[in-house]
């Protein structure tokens, strides 16, 4: 083997090394490469329309109330998913509040909640309906014993089903 051949066959084998390195290296950094997460964890996520408006919010804590441009109190702390109409005021909930551990689900119109669908922690369902006029209607269960009562603005409520004997 002449000189120049040695020198091509060293060449060689030092590229040959080179390249099973490199291949080595490739290997190991995608076995080693993060996984895609099967559980993406956040506090907020919000989705927008075409226009930038928010549409739907998932958090943990929800945001205060957004109606008619401004923010009001929220009776304390919820988590869950709101939605917005197309000026992003809020117009319905669904959520578990943070101070007592109901489950509410909520349609509200422009200006005031109107329909409440509530479970308490023990079980007992409820459903509330209002107008902008505060007549309001009850559905509920308590201690066994079903309930309906209406009512109006300064009003007596009025009991629809009497309660049973005990």
């Amino acid at each position: 083997m002449t000189e120049e051949q040695k020198k091509i066959a060293s060449v060689e084998r030092r590229v040959n090394l080179l390249i099973l390195i490199l291949v080595i290296a490739i290997g190991a950094g995608i076995a080693a490469a993060p996984k895609k997460p099967d559980v993406l964890r956040v506090r907020q996520l919000s989705i927008v329309d075409a226009n930038g408006v928010e549409r739907v919010r998932l958090g943990a804590p929800l945001p205060e109330p957004m109606i008619l441009g401004k923010r009001f109190h929220r009776d304390g702390f919820v988590s869950g998913i709101l939605l917005f109409d197309a000026e992003g005021n809020e117009r319905s909930g669904y959520a578990t509040s943070d101070d007592y551990p109901n489950v509410i689900f909520t349609l509200d119109s422009l200006a005031t909640q109107h329909v409440l669908f509530m479970a308490e922690p023990q079980g007992s369902p409820t459903l509330m309906m209002w107008d902008e006029k505060k007549g309001a209607l009850r559905f509920f269960v308590d201690e066994g014993q079903p309930h309906i009562r209406y009512g109006r603005a300064g009003e007596k409520d009025v009991d629809l089903v009497p309660e049973a004997s005990k």
